[in-house]
């Protein structure tokens, strides 16, 4: 079997049928469907179901509600295909999505990274990576995160995940796993198609609600990459380093506004920007930091609106951190 494509549910029964469709409708048809019941607490459990006794492609697992990566370890358990790909159930892939990856695929090809198209309310953004670069540094892309490491805009050699599993009970799971199994890859290639489409609308979706608690987790995943960078000796350790104190900057004006995080997660943050200030010292004007990942505003304009007072003495705060150690804004 040439591909297993693996789709966490959980209570998405207003989207779900626009996923599976999309995926049984492929002009490539050598490939199984192995939908994971993350515990749904709406219709998606029987419409899994129904899907199952319909097509023979489709594998269905009814589970205990433990979150997306418990769900897609589950799949990748029980997954055949000699390549691996993720979809989430509010989301949906291009008709032509397996045909052209089959395409692409060699022998000897362990990673295919492709484009997106990311619906938005009122527009649709197409998200490429770029094309003809060679392994290494698609590797050190996705591991300092210019290349998204999002696991569903990639198909993988199923054999990377031998002894690779995501990480249970955090948010930000992808950035936590995918560029420690990618850097295992021998061969990958990009290409400039946008074959899934990432769902936006959703205001379930996690993406679409950001707290200092999932920014906390965001921060860490950016320290493990940062870590496994220098380790490593990859070129990609100054990048990793500057998106981790950037974003530990930004989970401290979160934290300001929400109050989620104990005093060991602040404490954490506070080492993080100390330790790396020398990142803040670099750059010319540590003003342009602080507002390069001072996304808040346009992350959540609405709760910015209600609390817009918490902002203003969140970046006050950042200064205050900022002046303690010296650094100005």
């Amino acid at each position: 079997m040439r591909f297993s494509i693996i789709v966490p549910v959980y209570n998405t029964e207003r989207y779900l049928k626009k996923c599976i469709d999309s995926i049984l409708i492929q002009k490539f048809s050598d490939f199984e469907l192995i939908l994971v019941d993350d515990g749904s607490e709406d219709s998606c459990g029987d419409m899994c179901d129904k899907y199952a006794e319909y097509d023979s492609r489709v594998r269905v697992i009814h589970k205990k509600n433990m979150g997306v990566s418990a769900a897609r370890n589950d799949g990748l358990d029980k997954a055949l295909g000699d390549y691996i790909l993720f979809v989430d159930s509010d989301d949906w892939i291009e008709n032509d999505c397996l045909e052209t990856l089959n395409d692409v695929i060699t022998d000897n090809i362990d990673v295919v990274v492709f484009g997106l198209k990311k619906f938005l309310k009122n527009k649709i953004d197409i998200i490429l990576p770029e094309l003809h670069v060679k392994s290494k540094e698609i590797k050190e892309k996705l591991i300092s995160d210019e290349y998204k490491a999002w696991a569903c805009n990639k198909c993988y050699r199923r054999s990377l995940f031998s002894n690779v599993r995501f990480k249970v009970g955090i948010y930000y799971e992808d950035i936590y796993t995918l560029p420690r199994m990618i850097y295992k890859a021998k061969s990958i290639v990009s290409i400039k198609q946008a074959l899934y489409c990432y769902n936006q609308m959703n205001a379930n979706s996690i993406t679409n609600d950001t707290t200092s608690l999932k920014m906390y987790d965001l921060v860490m995943a950016r320290k493990e990459n940062s870590d496994f960078a220098y380790k490593n000796n990859l070129g990609c350790f100054q990048k990793c380093v500057f998106k981790m104190v950037c974003e530990a900057m930004n989970c401290v004006i979160l934290q300001t506004s929400d109050r989620k995080l104990s005093k060991e997660q602040e404490k954490s943050l506070m080492e993080i920007i100390q330790n790396n200030k020398e990142i803040i010292l670099a750059t010319r004007n540590s003003y342009m930091l602080f507002k390069y990942y001072h996304g808040l505003a346009k992350i959540e304009k609405e709760k910015v609106k209600k609390a817009k007072h918490y902002i203003y003495y969140g970046y006050y705060k950042l200064r205050y951190v900022l002046d303690f150690m010296q650094i100005g804004l």
